[in-house]
């Protein structure tokens, strides 16, 4: 998105347009406050206009009647701006609102008998104002800006009786040129930043539709492969069954008892693998969705044991749970489907991050009307700057060390137990391994 460096505008004309129309409220609303603070102050400098008549006697009777009379078309223009004008007269009128007010303000310098030192100051305010606070593109501005000072100057300068001595007016010549340089050079930085904002904020939000984009095709591609690949496993662990059953026929033949203890090995494997597509497909969705938990009550000891059970005999890392009989009998009141994602994630880095045959081990505690699963680890271990980040998404301590995952699993749980009104705790050793706790409430 290149930008022109003179005009300040982007040299794609489409995306000046998308600019434009993205601004135009903002200009239009900024336009209503500057003709109603230049209106608000009108009436108190035609006050001042008719105490100088009144009072000193300064003939300005003609003045007062046309000031009077932009003063009225101006309120006319405004109502029509707020009411019947489209967004894109915004320019025209301000190009008119400036023009009237030009008018008025030369024909009070020409002719109003304590403007001497007022003269310059008016129209250096009023070429600032253009530049600084008018919402119309550089050109325009600047254009305006020029009128503007040339039609003020020349009424300050060579319509007055008397006039302003040459010096005052050389002088004031140069100091509009000043002002000149400086409003342009102001005004075109800012319009150039505020096209920069726009340029990376479109740039940022095509980065935003591309990684939204391709997690689609990601969850779209997860659930064609969990689709393709439930048959076989299904067939696999009937199968499976089928076999035990027969094998429990003999149960002194050698022969059968090991191949029972073998088909037990294969359910489990297809119930971890049916476990992971699962999870796979659970956690793309909840990373891109709000959560909304579908709470009932539920055993804790039986949805403990089952959502543990793809884990209990797996040789790598031998599973220790405890569930004490007081706690096994009690109820909690969730949502089973995204506790299970939660508690499964927990031992899924577990898992990842300890070192071959190490225990991963899983504690049941009750305290203060809340209930913990504490998930414990010998393993890597997490350094003590680390741990308060270790929870946002995408997050990775160690990406290059060839463990899979993408971030989001410590990020599900804390957003799960946040969703449930409880709470994620790590307490961790570098070298030595981490406990995660999992505080839930036993009442909602």
């Amino acid at each position: 998105m290149d930008i022109n460096p003179w005009t300040a505008r982007f040299t794609d004309a489409g995306i000046e347009a998308a600019y434009a129309t993205e601004h135009s409220v903002q200009n239009r609303r900024r336009l209503c406050y500057l003709l109603w603070g230049v209106i608000g102050i009108a009436p108190f400098n035609i006050a001042e206009e008719l105490w100088q008549n009144l009072v000193h006697g300064a003939d300005i009777t003609a003045i007062l009647g046309i000031r009077l009379l932009i003063l009225v078309i101006g309120i006319g223009l405004i109502f029509y701006f707020e009411r019947i004008a489209t967004l894109s007269q915004t320019p025209a009128i301000a190009t008119v609102f400036v023009i009237l007010a030009a008018i008025a303000q030369s024909l009070l310098l020409a002719k109003h008998p304590r403007h001497e030192l007022i003269g310059p100051i008016t129209i250096i305010g009023g070429v600032l104002l253009i530049y600084f606070y008018l919402p119309v593109d550089l050109q325009h501005r600047t254009g305006l800006a020029l009128l503007t000072s040339l039609l003020l100057w020349v009424s300050w300068s060579f319509w007055r009786n008397p006039p302003p001595p040459p010096s005052g007016v050389f002088r004031t010549a140069l100091w509009i040129v000043l002002i000149h340089l400086v409003g342009f050079t102001a005004a075109r930085a800012r319009q150039i930043e505020q096209r920069l904002l726009f340029a990376r904020t479109r740039q940022l939000e095509t980065a935003l539709d591309n990684e939204q984009e391709a997690r689609n095709h990601q969850m779209r591609f997860a659930q064609l492969i969990s689709h393709e690949f439930r048959n076989p496993l299904a067939i696999i662990k009937s199968q499976a069954q089928v076999a035990q059953r027969e094998a429990i026929v003999y149960p002194d033949n050698p022969a059968a008892r090991t191949l029972l203890r073998r088909q037990k090995i294969i359910e489990r494997a297809v119930a971890r693998l049916e476990t992971l597509f699962q999870q796979w497909l659970e956690d793309d969705r909840l990373a891109s969705e709000e959560l909304h938990p579908h709470c009932e009550w539920f055993p804790i000891g039986t949805w403990l044991t089952e959502t543990t059970q793809p884990f209990t005999l797996q040789a790598q890392h031998p599973l220790a749970l405890e569930i004490p009989e007081d706690v096994g009998e009690m109820r909690l009141y969730g949502d089973e489907t995204l506790l299970s994602s939660a508690l499964l994630n927990l031992l899924d880095n577990a898992h990842k991050y300890s070192p071959p045959k190490s225990p991963v081990g899983i504690a049941v505690i009750l305290e203060n009307g809340q209930f913990g699963i504490q998930v414990s680890d010998v393993g890597i271990g997490i350094a003590t700057e680390d741990l308060a980040r270790i929870f946002e998404k995408s997050v990775r301590l160690n990406p290059e060390g060839g463990t899979r995952g993408m971030g989001l699993g410590l990020y599900l749980v804390r957003r799960i137990a946040a969703a449930h009104g409880g709470r994620i705790e790590v307490s961790s050793i570098f070298g030595q391994g981490s406990v995660f706790t999992l505080w839930l409430p036993l009442s909602p």
